[in-house]
C-alpha cells in the first residue's frame, strides 16, 4: 500500500508545497506594488488578467502568512556529445516542465553545488555504453577539490612578467627559479554522491527510435528525492 513517505508520494508533496509557496510570493508582490502606489484595479487588470478586483482587495486585507525559506532551486548540469539540437530542445523542456533549471557548463554546476544548490549530473552523450548498448548517467554530484601532485619549477608559479623582472633585477635568481619541486593544485571536481548508469530510455517517433525525455526527467526526480 502507498503510504506518505512514499518517495513517489514526497515528490508530489514538495510539488504541492511549491505550489503553495508561489501563491504566498504573488500576494506579496501584490502587497508591496500596491504600497508603491500602484492602483487595485491595475494590478487585476494587467498584472492578473481580469477585471474584477475582489481578488486583490481580499489580499490587502488579510495578514501574510509566516514566511520560510524557500529551498534553492534543483539544477541538472547536461550533457549530450554528439546529440542533435532536437533532442537538447526536448531534454530541456522536460526539465523545465518540472521546475528544475539545467546549465551546460561544467564549472557553473560546480559552483553552484558549493553554494548548496542540489545538481544532478545527466549526460545522455552518444558515446555512452554499457556493454556496447547506449545508456545515460543520472547521478547527484557533489563538488570537491580534488588534491593533484605534480613536478614543475618553482618559477612556473610566477608570471612571465614577474619572472623577466626578478631575473634582471637579480640574475642569480635564475638558478632558484628553475628549481623543480613538487607542486600541489586543487582541481574542482564534481563526486557522484548517489544514481546509476542505465539503458538508454527510448520511444519510437516515425518508425525511429529517439531519446524519451520524459523517462529520463523521471529518473531525475527519483535521484533528486533520494538525497
Amino acid at each position: 500500500m502507498t503510504s506518505s513517505t512514499d518517495p513517489r508520494i514526497t515528490r508530489v508533496q514538495a510539488a504541492h508545497a511549491a505550489v503553495a509557496r508561489a501563491a504566498a510570493v504573488e500576494e506579496q508582490t501584490i502587497r508591496d506594488v500596491h504600497a508603491d502606489g500602484a492602483e487595485a484595479s491595475a494590478i487585476a487588470r494587467h498584472g492578473l488578467g481580469t477585471t474584477g478586483r475582489e481578488r486583490v482587495h481580499n489580499i490587502l486585507k488579510r495578514e501574510p502568512a509566516e514566511p520560510s525559506p524557500p529551498p534553492l532551486t534543483p539544477t541538472i548540469y547536461l550533457r549530450g556529445a554528439g546529440v542533435d539540437d532536437d533532442t537538447w530542445d526536448r531534454v530541456d523542456r522536460a526539465m523545465w516542465a518540472r521546475g528544475w533549471a539545467t546549465v551546460r557548463d561544467r564549472t557553473s554546476a560546480w559552483h553552484l553545488e558549493r553554494g548548496g544548490v542540489p545538481v544532478v549530473y545527466v549526460d545522455f552523450s552518444t558515446n555512452v555504453e554499457v556493454d556496447d548498448h547506449r545508456a545515460v548517467i543520472v547521478q547527484l554530484v557533489r563538488a570537491r577539490h580534488n588534491v593533484v601532485e605534480r613536478l614543475g619549477t618553482v618559477g612556473s608559479r610566477l608570471e612571465d612578467k614577474t619572472l623577466s623582472e626578478l631575473v634582471r633585477v637579480n640574475p642569480d635568481a635564475r638558478e632558484l627559479l628553475d628549481a623543480m619541486v613538487t607542486l600541489v593544485d586543487q582541481e574542482p571536481e564534481l563526486q557522484p554522491r548517489n544514481g546509476f548508469m542505465r539503458g538508454w530510455p527510448y520511444r519510437k517517433v516515425d518508425g525511429r527510435l529517439v531519446l524519451d525525455e520524459k523517462v529520463l526527467a523521471r529518473w531525475v526526480g527519483g535521484v533528486l528525492h533520494e538525497r
